[in-house]
């Protein structure tokens, strides 16, 4: 940073190239982030088999069913487990 080519500007613009990337790096541990992209993946996968696969449509259907199931009894779960953390820890 004692480079003489390195002006006042050029730390502007790195002490902004940080903050941004801090703020990124935030935003991509975001709990909301990563379920709004999980769910658009999901989601864009489940339309692309449905257009690309028509004879199968039954079974995709079929599928989905069993795993939205298993996805609430798993979440179900969870919370369960979370739960009992909570009521198990001192106040």
């Amino acid at each position: 940073m004692d480079d003489p080519e390195y002006t006042e500007l050029d730390r502007q613009v790195a002490g902004l190239g940080d903050a941004f990337a801090q703020g990124i790096k935030q935003l991509a541990s975001s709990g909301d982030v990563q379920r709004g992209l999980l769910t658009a993946a999901l989601n864009e996968l489940v339309w692309t088999l449905y257009i690309n696969f028509p004879d199968d449509r039954d079974v995709l259907h079929e599928e989905l069913a069993l795993l939205s199931d298993a996805v609430r009894a798993s979440t179900a779960e969870h919370r369960e487990m979370a739960r009992q953390e909570t009521l198990a820890k001192p106040n």
